[in-house]
């Protein structure tokens, strides 16, 4: 306790209770079932659906399209974007950003290379993912250029007629 009347004061201060790894987990694992559920039980009705059809080939072979697509153009995006930061940022950038504040007339310096870091990484992040959740959505383009070409062959074999664009 401190007593500031008679200049006492308790050292070192009292701990605060770290949180306990239980109730993080729970948490953790409420969040993934609230935001991972419904796109979880609609994966599961599609299997069952196309299993009975007998074409469950097609939902993983679709499912895989998307999944790479996805992650190709998300890496190849952040990467692009953060080793653009790397490349263009100066490399005695942590003595020139330490920016003079003012607080209560005291001039503070505070460094400005971690937050510029973290804004980049968060923000190549950011659009790595919008630009792979885009690039999933075109999945179809992607499977006719992919798969496509092996059927061409055959055709062109087999003398018939080519569509160019696919």
């Amino acid at each position: 306790m401190n007593d500031s009347r008679r200049g006492v004061v308790d050292w070192p201060p009292p701990r605060r209770k770290a949180p306990r790894i239980g109730r993080v987990l729970l948490i953790v694992a409420l969040a993934a079932i609230v935001f991972g559920g419904g796109t979880a039980l609609s994966y599961y009705v599609d299997v069952l659906w196309y299993g009975s059809l007998g074409y469950v080939d097609v939902l993983w072979t679709t499912v895989h399209v998307q999944a790479t697509a996805f992650t190709g153009f998300a890496g190849a995006t952040f990467l692009v974007l953060y080793l653009s930061f790397l490349a263009i940022k100066p490399a005695h950038m942590g003595e020139l950003t330490r920016v003079p504040i003012l607080i209560n007339g005291q001039p503070i310096k505070l460094p400005v290379e971690p937050v510029l870091r973290l804004i980049v990484i968060v923000g190549s992040a950011v659009i790595a993912a919008i630009t792979g959740a885009s690039m999933a959505a075109e999945w179809t383009t992607l499977a006719l250029y992919w798969y496509g070409r092996p059927v061409a062959a055959q055709l062109a074999s087999a003398q018939a007629v080519i569509d160019p664009i696919f």
